[in-house]
């Protein structure tokens, strides 16, 4: 038989939670979700904003190597025109050569050669210098 204290807490263990206990619990983990979900967007947008400029830096520096392999010319319109790889369709891409760069003894021509990438309103800029031997 059961008598006196030990039934109480018998009884207080069988109610479970109180209606107040649960809605604490369930505000704390609103608040602890809220909180998570903001890191994963910002943790979403860094990605989205270093996978753009990286792609850019790749298009750049490809092409700064298909323009640093051809021969010594005025202009690389020709290089600028060609299409796009498909992964590249939504970056834009404008080459510009200076060729009034000589060297400090003026016995070399050089060309300072800027490829500028645009890609949702940023830009990514490579330059170089190719000499005309």
């Amino acid at each position: 038989m059961i008598t006196g204290k030990s039934s109480e807490k018998n009884n207080r263990a069988q109610q479970g939670f109180s209606m107040i206990e649960v809605v604490i619990s369930i505000a704390l983990m609103g608040i602890l979700a809220a909180g998570l979900l903001g890191a994963f967007g910002n943790a979403l947008t860094t990605f989205v904003l270093t996978d753009s400029r990286e792609t850019a830096k790749n298009f750049a520096e490809s092409k700064m190597e298909q323009v640093l392999a051809e021969d010594y010319q005025p202009d690389y319109d020709a290089i600028q025109n060609e299409a796009k790889p498909v992964e590249y369709a939504a970056y834009g891409l404008n080459i510009d050569v200076d060729n009034n760069i000589v060297s400090a003894n003026e016995t070399v021509k050089m060309q300072k050669i800027t490829i500028l990438v645009t890609h949702n309103n940023r830009e990514y800029r490579l330059e170089d210098y190719k000499v005309r031997r």
